[in-house]
């Protein structure tokens, strides 16, 4: 059945059937407006919204505008740890708390190795402490600090043997230890707040064999000492 005839007086005209067209299309029109305004007044409700105050999870990754991860935050048992990478994605600073109370600012290298670490911890040594590496990763120079009051300056060759140690104590001992390829303790110069001023040798087996001083009153001498099979001192032959 068709809505209205086709023909006859009450036929609608081509102008009428544009007019109700037209009426039509305006009523779809304020419809949408009206819906758009409340939309926008949905959304400044959100936005005038207080913003959280605390952002909860376990990990966060800050990507660059090519989806790469450059900043990734993440917790793991009792530590936490940052770490920053470069345009090639790899790792370049890292910022770690571990379970054992070290804290410490790592630096690597183009190719990922560690070269620098800053870091302190919460023993009772309270222990400051500077280390640089090599490119393979070895640690080459350290520098501490303590509690105690003692500071040093630790140098190790290419295998991390100790091989020199320049250090400070509290008590205004100021020395210089030289170490073996084996890490034994070979020469070790010494100054003492007295005025007392000594270089020692030692053996490879941590014996001292040779002392050479200086005192307050400018007495120099030389000692030198022998040692049994047993380990025990043999001989004993001073210079003045």
């Amino acid at each position: 059945m068709v809505p209205y005839p086709l023909e006859g007086p009450s036929a609608m005209t081509t102008e009428q059937k544009f007019f109700k067209l037209e009426r039509t299309n305006r009523h779809w029109r304020w419809l949408a407006g009206a819906l758009g305004l409340v939309l926008v007044a949905i959304v400044g409700v959100g936005a005038a919204q207080e913003a959280p105050k605390e952002l909860v999870l376990e990990k966060l990754t800050i990507k660059s505008d090519k989806g790469e991860a450059k900043i990734i935050l993440f917790s793991t048992g009792d530590g936490a740890a940052i770490v920053v990478a470069d345009a090639n994605k790899n790792s370049r600073i890292g910022v770690s708390i571990l379970p054992n109370g070290l804290a410490s600012v790592s630096h690597f290298d183009v190719n990922g190795k560690v070269r620098i670490t800053v870091g302190t911890s919460d023993g009772e040594d309270n222990e400051a402490s500077i280390s640089h590496f090599d490119a393979n990763g070895k640690n080459r120079i350290a520098a501490h600090t303590y509690a105690s009051g003692l500071a040093s300056v630790d140098h190790y060759d290419a295998n991390e043997k100790r091989r020199v140690t320049v250090s400070t104590n509290a008590d205004g001992i100021a020395s210089i230890a030289h170490f073996d390829a084996k890490g034994k303790n070979r020469i070790a110069a010494r100054t003492y707040t007295s005025g007392l001023a000594s270089i020692a040798h030692f053996d490879a087996k941590g014996k001292e064999r040779i002392i050479t001083a200086t005192d307050p009153n400018s007495t120099a001498s030389t000692v030198y000492q022998n040692y049994n099979a047993n380990g025990k001192l043999k001989i004993v032959r001073s210079l003045p």
